[in-house]
């Protein structure tokens, strides 16, 4: 019972929101400098990030953002490596 109360102690001094390394649609754009339309029509096409369905918003994981950026990087290397 220890652990619980001083994890739960730690928890309120360092409090996390629940969407923390969550991107919505509108800040993944800007941060790529692309068009909301842009995204919308990639999902619909099955490209670009993997994204989320969370109640009416698009979400994207910035983990699995910067994972399509590096296997984007990975194959532009091999159609330049031709």
């Amino acid at each position: 019972m220890s652990n619980f109360s001083e994890g739960t102690q730690e928890a309120q001094c360092h409090p996390t929101r629940i969407l923390d390394g969550w991107l919505t649609r509108r800040e993944l754009a800007g941060e790529l400098g692309l068009s909301m339309d842009t995204l919308a029509r990639w999902k619909s096409q099955g490209r670009g990030p993997v994204c989320i369905n969370a109640g009416n918003r698009i979400l994207y994981r910035v983990e699995s953002v910067h994972e399509w950026l590096l296997q984007e990087e990975r194959e532009a290397r091999t159609r330049f490596a031709k």
